[in-house]
């Protein structure tokens, strides 16, 4: 009978034993699964991931020339414009640099030239980040470029309707009409009949084009068949389906205001017709970093 009390004694308390063993090590897994949990939730509620992929110099556009130095530990500091503070991802393409007090200035991440680069707009003013001075250097080029393409372009459409079709204003008693050649223009009043019409010639350049929202301000330098040489300026706006060219009185010869059908005008690009230029297809990316294709004509003869 002792043999036996003894064997089930033991037996006790190797049960009590593996009981609390078990208790301790389920508590220890609530506690490692909630720590797990509240870790996971905060993350969540945050929404901030780290941006230490980025960590480097960067180089600004800006006019002072800022360059941003992002350490690996995720903080940052900047040689003008903002103060140091952290950096770190919200999403797939948005960097967020917060300083100190918490103000937060975000920048999409873009693909261009095969690196990465952070675009920013505030205000008006278009805040690009580089990776390098090199790829600084090439997209502010190419850029530049562009903008160029785009403002000759315009004048390019806006020359076209200068001289493409036939300028006029007709009356009861009069007709006027004003003919853009590609270095002279031709003025002409008729009267009744067309026995009683007179024309002048001017040879004339171009000095500027200034667009505006309703149109576009010309500047020309003319020289009459006396080869006197002076300025005038006159504005070409569209109304409903033509287009006006105005000027002030004294402009032209006799008459200052003229008129213009749209069917009148063929729009081109550098002197080729949008309808006979090959397309050109052109693949970029829009500010959130989101792929863009854009088909285009490509435009390179000019008409005689």
């Amino acid at each position: 009978m002792a043999i036996g009390l003894g064997v089930l004694a033991v037996l006790v308390l190797a049960i009590v034993g593996y009981s609390l063993m078990n208790r301790g090590t389920d508590t220890e897994n609530a506690t490692n699964d909630s720590q797990r949990e509240e870790t996971n939730q905060s993350s969540e509620t945050r929404g901030q991931y780290s941006g230490t992929l980025y960590s480097g110099k960067w180089y600004s556009n800006r006019s002072d020339d800022m360059t941003i130095e992002l350490d690996s530990d995720g903080t940052y500091w900047a040689t003008s414009w903002i103060e140091r503070g952290k950096y770190y991802m919200t999403g797939t393409s948005t960097m967020v640099l917060e300083d100190e007090k918490g103000e937060k200035k975000e920048f999409q991440l873009q693909q261009r030239m095969g690196s990465t680069i952070m675009y920013r707009k505030e205000d008006d003013e278009e805040i690009f980040l580089y990776p390098n001075e090199e790829i600084k250097e090439k997209m502010e080029a190419e850029d530049a470029e562009q903008i160029e393409s785009a403002e000759n372009a315009v004048n390019q459409m806006w020359s076209d309707v200068l001289q493409k079709g036939k300028w006029e204003d007709v009356n009861a008693q009069r007709t006027f009409t004003l003919e853009f050649k590609e270095k002279e223009y031709i003025q002409t009043k008729i009267e009744g009949e067309e026995d009683k019409k007179e024309e002048v010639r001017y040879k004339y350049t171009i000095k500027s084009i200034v667009t505006e929202r309703e149109g576009a301000t010309f500047t020309l330098s003319r020289v009459d068949s006396n080869d006197k040489q002076d300025e005038i300026t006159f504005k070409i706006t569209e109304e409903g389906s033509k287009y006006i060219l105005a000027g002030r009185t004294g402009t032209f010869m006799w008459h200052s205001y003229y008129e213009k059908k749209y069917e009148d005008v063929t729009l081109t690009q550098d002197g080729t017709t949008r309808e006979d230029a090959p397309q050109k297809t052109t693949e970029t990316t829009d500010e959130n970093g989101n792929r863009v294709i854009i088909t285009e004509r490509d435009v390179t003869e000019n008409d005689e």
